[in-house]
């Protein structure tokens, strides 16, 4: 693996867009097999030096190595038959004992190693679902399909409620050729080593790896063993427009909703585990993009979720100082409150990406979203479901994608006696009137800008 990451910046420039997805899929590949052979006894080396690498390696085995290799220049010296057999046998004591030494000390550096990267409830109880396949048996029931009817296996179950939580639309417009269009500005900054490090921090040793099978404290270990080839290979992926294919993958969880008819689809929870190095550049593109919309002042200043220096009690005083305004105008305050169905699995891609072509921001960053959309999908035991509708769960340009879309529906504020706020998926517009029938007709007007039906006049 040494070898194979031992690559300048002008090999990473001269590689091909297909040639560079399929690097990282290596970089993966050669990841798990260097842990999969440090947990197995490895011989020592017949010629050469020590690799620097070897962590286990420690004065106590060069000794025991230097007198190995004396015992054997003797034993090879010596002409006498029965003298030589002798220190054959001694050669090959002290050699045993040499190896036995080394095995021990890797056993040793290897625990040390896993038991700093563990804890006592490792990744905790969603990963203990994922790896449980007895779990499904126990909690997940037969469910309505589309057609109404019950599903009568596990398989047609779980794929009922994935492709309930996971659509996809054949109308949605695949743009497999963007990345050509990749315009990288005069003024671009290179992500810096500075960047990634903030990032790589602060992943949690407890979090459950991706479809990679990647823990994320080998990723940190991974990085900062050679910190200028990542950061090379970040600044390359975003410049070309590319969020690798393996990285789009999520193994995914389905826990049931307490207190919930568990015959419904709706009401199983998926949780999405991803790659943590997808989400590490995942949250190095939501950094950039928030700064430019922020800067830009492009969201509504009525959405109070997924941003800086605003929560719930921002939230909640807000409406507190629009009911007081309208009591200090004598008029009447009408409430509504307005829960999208499905709301973060709904999201239509075709309109999400005529939303993103729009946005302030440069048109690398642009392109690399459009990418981060296309061939999407999720895996349940192996089974792989592409999706191409809703919001991407577990990544942080979930939440940013999640207020784009839901902009311009803040911004149907009317009248200035009408104001649309949200918190996330949380949706309330608040109308005021100094006469209540007025207020009414004017509830029932706005709610009609949403294109929800509205049966009722009371």
């Amino acid at each position: 693996m040494a070898h194979f990451l031992d690559h300048d910046d002008d090999y990473l420039n001269s590689i091909t867009h297909k040639e560079l997805d399929n690097y990282i899929i290596q970089i993966q590949s050669l990841t798990l097999e260097s842990i999969n052979q440090s947990q197995s006894p490895i011989g020592t080396k017949k010629t050469g030096e020590r690799s620097k690498n070897a962590i286990w390696w420690n004065p106590g085995l060069r000794v025991l190595r230097s007198k190995v290799r004396a015992s054997r220049r003797l034993y090879q010296k010596e002409t006498d038959a029965q003298i030589r057999q002798i220190k054959l046998v001694n050669y090959k004591n002290l050699q045993a004992i040499y190896k036995r030494n080394i095995l021990n000390r890797k056993r040793e550096c290897f625990k040390d190693f896993v038991n700093k990267i563990t804890t006592k409830n490792l990744y905790g109880k969603n990963f203990k679902v994922l790896l449980d396949k007895t779990t499904c048996n126990r909690v997940i029931n037969p469910v309505k399909d589309i057609t109404g009817q019950f599903t009568s296996s596990l398989n047609e179950t779980m794929f009922a409620i994935l492709k309930h939580h996971f659509g996809y639309n054949s109308l949605v417009i695949q743009l497999d050729n963007i990345n050509s269009l990749v315009n990288i500005p005069e003024d671009y900054i290179e992500i810096s080593i500075q960047e990634i490090e903030e990032i790589i921090a602060n992943i949690k040793p407890n979090k459950a790896p991706g479809p990679d099978n990647i823990p994320g404290e080998i990723v940190k270990e991974m990085f900062y063993a050679n910190k200028h080839l990542y950061t090379n290979l970040f600044n390359k992926l975003l410049k070309t427009g590319l969020f690798p294919t393996s990285w789009k993958d999520a193994n995914v969880v389905l826990i049931p909703k307490e207190n919930k008819n568990l015959e419904l689809a709706e009401h199983y929870r998926p949780i999405c585990l991803l790659s943590a190095w997808g989400k590490t550049f995942d949250k190095l593109i939501a950094k950039r993009i928030t700064y430019y919309l922020e800067q830009a002042n492009y969201f509504s200043i009525n959405q109070f979720g997924f941003r800086r220096r605003r929560s719930t009690v921002t939230a909640i005083q807000n409406i507190k100082s629009f009911i007081n305004q309208a009591a200090d105008e004598n008029k009447i305050v009408c409430l509504i409150s307005l829960d999208i169905k499905n709301a973060f699995n709904s999201v239509d891609w075709n309109l999400l990406k005529k939303k993103i072509t729009k946005l302030p921001i440069p048109s690398y960053l642009i392109i690399i979203l459009m990418d981060f959309l296309n061939n999407r999908s999720v895996l349940y035991h192996g089974e792989k479901i592409h999706y191409n509708q809703g919001i991407p769960q577990g990544s942080c340009l979930g939440p940013i994608l999640w207020n784009i879309y839901i902009n311009d529906l803040l911004e149907l504020n009317l009248e200035p006696d009408i104001i649309t706020q949200a918190f996330a998926d949380d949706i309330v517009v608040m109308l005021k009137d100094r006469v209540f029938i007025f207020l009414r007709i004017k509830a029932i007007k706005h709610w009609r800008q949403y294109l929800i039906g509205c049966n009722q006049t009371d």
